[in-house]
């Protein structure tokens, strides 16, 4: 794999400093410039260091020549300059998601959007099925953040999933995959196939859910369990994956999203997000991680796989341009999802797959801190999936080996998730310099039934996080999570979860601090803050425009705003009808 992908990068790269540059690619702007664009009489949140509100912004070329009073910033329009009256709406700067998996979400899949119950999921799987031949595999998704298994127990109102036997009523001849990263469910059909039966192992860092009393599987897999059926699904194609693409790219501009932050990239998501680059149709700001070798391996191959790319994009800071970079390997998974009820905790509890454990963990403290070391010795950035207490602690505490030898304090190495971390992790992350990045919008009350409703409260704990004075960035984590900024800055506002309830009321932060988590602290992940994340003189001019002030309505109205123009390099690539 290492060599394919390194001749793809190499002949990319080398075809993005050969090209034209493409959907605008100016030097900051410099001298007395007159202005193409003009939006006034509004309400511009900046967000720069003083957070300073003005009622105007300039554009000229793709960036942004002021912002401030009406006046003043009329005054830098010639005859030809459009000008856009706000009539009162909000200007924020364009929301950067800074966990995504873009080559994810697009996929046409069944979703259980809607569902309320068993039966609702059994039905929308038979009405699947009846369009199916024999044989045919039914695979669900959840594009845009619809529930797959990880959530469904918290919507449904058996409080549980399906098995593989409630499945098996409406698909006897169909092998059924009703799929997330974290939890997947079965049929009896598929479980033949993929050879998995009363007497299969648990794989290291994976569970089969079984019956307590007969020991047969229920369906039910988490983490590296679900690869007995992955290594055997229908693989879609170059052309799937590109579509696939497209449609995350609309889908995000429509919710204001302007860059991304995709994680493990599959190499024809890379390769489509490439060619999108080299035609001029990417309007999607993407700072790429490779999809990293499972932890898993033995640590020569993954070491082979890093050093593979020394020579081509190994770089501590990424590679490539405005619009697409490629920068570190990830993300590594250290454990499962705490949603998910896999995530590695520092107490044993009764997970998905219904068996008493700490959760998956996915690799020893030895095993990481040897990758760490091999990662900072190729010049790879780590992002890193943690989302339990004792996975936080596992790969900080193997971060601070790592730093010992190699210092890392200024990569901003990345950690993810994080939603159960200690007063040490915070003073960890400070000396170590590593970024933050955490994810509201996948929440759901799923966790009370799985840790307790005391653990629960402390979970995802936005405020100490910054009362600790560290930075964090938000994210959808898309496919998992829904995409969908506004939905995440109501939920780190009011705690509350997607299925309606709240848990620990007093890890609120504000909308203005969650807006600075979705634009700026996201752009400061990728080494970006100079460039983009506020409305400044010289930075990209990357904007969203609202219907209303998403920090003077109530709280619980912020999901309700509406995104009315998307625009990305002073171009509007996003505008209701």
């Amino acid at each position: 794999m290492g060599s394919r992908w390194s001749k793809l990068v190499l002949i990319s790269l080398m075809s993005w400093m050969l090209a034209a540059p493409s959907f605008a690619a100016s030097a900051p702007v410099t001298g007395r410039v007159t202005a193409d664009v003009i939006l006034y009489n509004g309400k511009v949140m900046t967000v720069d260091s003083r957070f300073t509100v003005a009622q105007a912004v300039a554009i000229t070329g793709d960036r942004f020549l002021a912002a401030g009073k009406n006046q003043e910033v009329l005054a830098l329009a010639r005859p030809a300059t459009r000008r856009i009256d706000l009539r009162g709406k909000t200007v924020v700067p364009g929301f950067v998601d800074a966990h995504n998996h873009i080559d994810s979400i697009g996929w046409s899949r069944i979703h259980f959007a809607g569902s309320r119950s068993i039966a609702d999921v059994v039905k929308v799987v038979a009405d699947e099925v009846g369009k199916k031949k024999p044989g045919e595999w039914v695979i669900s998704g959840r594009a845009g953040g619809a529930p797959g298994p990880e959530k469904l127990p918290a919507i449904l109102k058996e409080r549980r999933n399906p098995n593989r036997w409630e499945l098996d009523s409406v698909s006897p001849d169909n092998p059924v995959w009703l799929y997330a990263p974290h939890v997947s469910i079965v049929n009896s059909y598929l479980l033949k196939l993929a050879g998995i039966d009363k007497n299969t192992a648990d794989p290291s860092g994976g569970t089969i859910g079984r019956d307590p009393k007969t020991g047969e599987p229920t369906g039910v897999l988490t983490e590296r369990a679900i690869r007995l059926i992955s290594k055997i699904a229908p693989k879609p194609t170059y052309q799937d994956m590109l579509s696939a693409v497209q449609k995350a790219v609309r889908h995000y501009h429509s919710k204001g999203i302007t860059s991304v932050k995709a994680e493990g990239v599959s190499e024809d998501g890379l390769r489509a997000l490439m060619e999108l680059r080299e035609k001029g149709q990417l309007t999607l700001r993407v700072s790429a991680s490779l999809k990293a070798p499972d932890l898993g391996l033995p640590t020569k191959e993954i070491e082979t796989w890093l050093k593979s790319y020394e020579a081509t994009i190994a770089s501590r800071r990424g590679v490539g341009d405005e619009l697409l970079r490629i920068e570190g390997a990830g993300e590594f998974g250290i454990d499962g999802g705490t949603g998910s009820g896999s995530a590695f905790q520092r107490f044993q509890y009764v997970g998905a797959a219904g068996k008493r454990s700490f959760g998956d963990q996915k690799v020893t403290q030895e095993k990481f801190t040897e990758v760490s070391l091999l990662c900072a010795k190729y010049n790879f950035r780590m992002n890193i999936h943690a989302s339990g207490g004792a996975a936080v602690d596992l790969t900080l505490n193997g971060w601070e080996e790592v730093n010992r030898q190699i210092p890392i304090g200024g990569l901003r190495w990345n950690l993810i998730h994080a939603q159960a971390p200690s007063k040490i992790n915070y003073e960890q992350i400070k000396r170590l310099g590593a970024t933050v990045v955490t994810d509201p919008v996948k929440m759901t009350s799923t966790v009370v039934g799985y840790y307790g409703k005391e653990f629960s409260e402390t979970l995802n704990p936005l405020r100490e996080w910054l009362d600790h004075g560290v930075r964090i960035a938000l994210g959808s984590d898309a496919e998992v999570g829904a995409p969908d900024p506004l939905l995440w800055i109501y939920m780190a506002s009011t705690r509350s979860l997607i299925d309606g309830t709240q848990l620990g009321l007093n890890q609120k932060i504000t909308p203005k601090e969650a807006l600075i988590a979705s634009t700026i602290n996201g752009s400061y992940v990728t080494f970006e803050e100079k460039k983009k994340g506020s409305i400044e003189a010289g930075k990209l001019a990357d904007l969203v425009v609202l219907d209303r002030d998403l920090l003077s309505v109530p709280a619980n109205e912020i999901k309700e705003i509406k995104v009315l123009v998307t625009m990305v390099a002073g171009k509007v690539v996003y505008e209701t009808k």
